[in-house]
């Protein structure tokens, strides 16, 4: 796994994971921008900046997995960045912002 963070005027304003553990593929694992960074166009440009840096590895496929818990432009800027939906599945979960493991009564 590498860690890429991104700095706006020396203040942490996002960051993305490369998954590099597969062979032939790769996984943009982690990608997010902070609240206060969304809509100043620094999403696409970081996206691009990755995968750059993802192809820079040579490898077969490179795939994201996006869902509505991320920021609502995430699918859009990805596919403007020329992935294609691949795969669309309905799960649900429990969102644990609702409900933080510390408020669930149960102890580690």
């Amino acid at each position: 796994m590498q860690f890429y963070v991104l700095y706006a005027n020396d203040v942490l304003a996002g960051f993305s994971g490369l998954n590099t553990q597969v062979i032939n593929d790769f996984e943009l694992d982690y990608f997010d921008l902070l609240p206060k960074f969304t809509g100043r166009k620094l999403g696409p440009w970081f996206l691009d900046w990755a995968l750059q840096r993802a192809w820079y590895f040579n490898r077969a496929r490179l795939w994201v997995n996006t869902c509505t818990l991320d920021q609502p432009a995430a699918l859009t800027t990805n596919l403007q960045a020329g992935f294609t939906a691949f795969c669309e599945k309905t799960a649900i979960i429990r969102d644990p912002r609702q409900q933080p493991v510390w408020k669930s009564g149960h102890h580690t």
